[in-house]
């Protein structure tokens, strides 16, 4: 049977700036993409980006699990040898913030950052008294052949000189988050209807809905009508019962918009289970999955990013805003602006 969630914001913080808590935030960060948890209590975030996204290459050299190459080897093979970063999953890594301080007196250091980070879309320079002051995340450094920049790492909480990024995690509906990724500047993680199998007992057997903001209470006398989401979904067995014999016998005369919109939801979920359990895979189930189909997303960008994205969804610089969004706008606005 379908269950249903609102739409909500999560501002999730990043505990610091050590590589420990960026590996920590990359990895509950990916995690949303196959809504999955730890399974081995004694694995870390490390082992976990190692044995997923990293395809066992263990860039950093920390890993404790079987691997390709460790870092010593990625190193003497000239910067990563043969490993193909393409196959990769590092769009994770973007929601990762790492601060790194140049200081402009060492030759060295200045050299590093010219070559990687000056002319960088990803990352912010601050120019103080000395220092380069540099924004960025994981995947830039990664994908530049830069870990060695890494010397640079400033841990310091809450240094003014650093351009701010923020993660936020909505949960939203499939159409809704249509919306939100057009803001291509961020870095986005989503829930994968490739991997996620709905019809599983994680997920409560069954595709789950986002509520809608414009469907409030319906009240009608229809054997088949709803009152609410949360009370107007039928078993398998009354769908199977109740659908040809209403539109047969005309007994939806009396149905309105949101009566057909909520037995169509039903009917999808219906489809969804029973092709699985014919044997389609997740991945082809997926085609029948309506756009109120509830996701996941993190989206990370820097304050200003946010600021327009705030500013299209909640202030109607281009236009109308869809009522969703419109709806999500206002839940971050009192979580990144609160009065």
């Amino acid at each position: 049977m379908i269950k249903v969630v609102n739409p909500s914001v999560e501002v999730w913080k990043q505990e610091g700036y050590d590589l420990e808590s960026i590996f920590k935030h990359i990895a509950r960060c990916a995690r949303v993409c196959y809504q999955s948890t730890p399974k081995n209590k004694d694995e870390n975030a490390y082992d976990f980006l190692v044995r997923t996204i990293f395809k066992r290459h263990d860039f950093f050299g920390y890993s404790k699990i079987k691997v390709k190459d460790r870092f010593e080897q990625i190193l003497a093979q000239n910067a990563y040898g043969d490993v193909d970063l393409t196959s990769l999953h590092l769009s994770c890594c973007e929601h990762a913030t790492i601060h790194l301080k140049f200081p402009t007196f060492m030759p060295r250091a200045a050299a590093m950052w010219e070559g990687v980070y000056e002319h960088n879309k990803y990352s912010r320079t601050n120019n103080h008294n000395g220092y380069l002051y540099v924004t960025t995340n994981l995947r830039v450094i990664i994908e530049s052949y830069a870990i060695d920049t890494l010397e640079f790492i400033d841990t310091t909480p809450n240094c003014p000189y650093y351009i701010p990024r923020t993660t936020v995690c909505f949960i939203t509906d499939i159409g809704a988050s249509r919306e939100l990724n057009r803001h291509r500047v961020n870095s986005i993680s989503e829930e994968s209807t490739r991997y996620c199998a709905y019809d599983k007992g994680k997920f409560g057997n069954g595709i789950t809905v986002a509520k809608l903001p414009w469907i409030k209470t319906i009240d009608t006398n229809d054997e088949f009508n709803v009152t609410t989401y949360n009370n107007g979904f039928y078993s398998d067995e009354e769908i199977y019962d109740k659908s040809v014999h209403l539109i047969e016998a005309k007994n939806t005369d009396n149905w309105n918009a949101v009566d057909w919109f909520l037995y169509g939801l039903q009917i999808c979920d219906l489809v969804y289970r029973k092709t699985r359990e014919l044997g389609w895979t997740a991945q082809q189930a997926r085609e029948i999955l309506p756009l109120n189909t509830k996701t996941q997303v993190v989206h990370t960008a820097f304050v200003d990013d946010w600021g327009h994205w705030i500013a299209l969804r909640s202030n109607q610089v281009s236009g109308k805003v869809h009522p969703m969004m419109g709806e999500l706008a206002k839940q971050l606005i009192q979580q990144i602006y609160p009065k």
